[in-house]
């Protein structure tokens, strides 16, 4: 009988798989060691940005159809050799077969020096976590002083910002609101795991007029907040993470008169959404706009209130994510996986 496998020289590509309930799990269990990992990986790109190879999510459309896909690649040289990945990911707006889980999709963390996938990754809580843990690590750096922190929208995105806002110690409460009656309960079970102080108001006026902070996680197509409110409800600080694709909206257009700066995760968002149509009506411009990194990496003072962070998402969030899970799990299992 032959032997293919010989005969064809294939060898196996060993490699990890980690699904949505496990990435859940360890990025939460562990949720302070993982968001410090995530904010140190912007202190590296800060110090070192020619370590990274960062190109803008490559997104791509069906005529006749919602949502779209995504490929999102990143590469980060480091001492010990790169972290290269890739996040292949999808908006699910049709509900055709998957219903109820708006990101589908896979990321791949590859071998160093083979390339082959050492680790395969259920996409949907990893993107919901890292946008959450971005916006936690905006609000950190630029939301000092709050205390009572709205979180508009609270499906996915909205309950990781507000578990890794809350692990930081210093917000009073949380003021939670959304259309949907399913998410809104589920936001309330999952809170209640972590003892994350929260209070549920009817209205998003209850909300912002008992916020000094906004957290807005949405699939809006229209604006939810305007420039004039941060004054009006005295707002230190809003995120914006939801409006990450052109049919999207959580701000006016009368934010950028309101505020000296806007700031980003990465320049790459100011291809999408709000920011987009900022540019395109020259309310605001490239030097107007600032990276986080710039001020986790002290170049850049921020002033102390009314502050605006918009995270749109990029690969480098999913490379430090995925570096983190494959290295947790590598040292469960006493380094018997393949060494990055």
């Amino acid at each position: 009988m032959l032997d293919l496998r010989k005969l064809l020289r294939l060898q196996e590509e060993p490699h990890i798989y980690l699904d949505d309930l496990e990435v859940h799990r360890i990025l939460t269990e562990h949720r302070r060691e993982y968001f410090d990992h995530f904010e140190e990986g912007f202190r590296f790109w800060a110090a070192h940005p020619d370590k990274l190879m960062l190109t803008p999510k490559q997104i791509y459309y069906s005529p006749g159809m919602r949502g779209d896909f995504r490929v999102m690649p990143c590469q980060m040289h480091r001492e010990g050799g790169s972290v290269n990945i890739v996040k292949l990911i999808g908006t699910n707006e049709e509900e055709e077969l998957i219903k109820d889980k708006i990101s589908v999709g896979k990321a791949f963390l590859f071998h160093p020096r083979d390339n082959f996938i050492i680790g395969v990754f259920d996409a949907c809580v990893l993107s919901s976590v890292r946008t959450g843990a971005c916006a936690a690590l905006g609000f950190k750096h630029l939301g000092k002083g709050a205390r009572r922190v709205g979180i508009i929208g609270c499906g996915r995105c909205g309950y990781y910002s507000a578990e890794f806002i809350h692990q930081q110690g210093t917000v009073e409460k949380f003021l939670c609101f959304d259309t949907n009656a399913v998410n809104l309960e589920n936001f309330k079970e999952l809170a209640k795991v972590r003892n994350i102080p929260c209070e549920f108001p009817r209205t998003l006026e209850e909300v912002k007029k008992g916020s000094d902070a906004l957290v807005l996680s949405t699939y809006s197509p229209s604006p939810l907040v305007s420039g004039s409110d941060l004054e009006k409800y005295g707002l230190r600080f809003i995120s914006s993470s939801g409006a990450d694709a052109d049919n999207l909206s959580e701000m006016e257009e009368d934010v950028p008169r309101h505020v000296g700066r806007i700031f980003v995760d990465v320049v790459h968002s100011l291809r999408c959404a709000d920011l987009k149509r900022w540019k395109q009506k020259g309310l605001i411009t490239d030097d107007t706009v600032v990276e986080l990194r710039e001020v986790i990496g002290g170049a850049f003072k921020p002033e102390e209130t009314h502050n605006i962070f918009v995270t749109t998402g990029f690969a480098y969030l999913d490379l430090l994510t995925i570096d983190y899970l494959y290295s947790f799990v590598a040292q469960k299992k006493n380094g018997t996986l393949v060494k990055n």
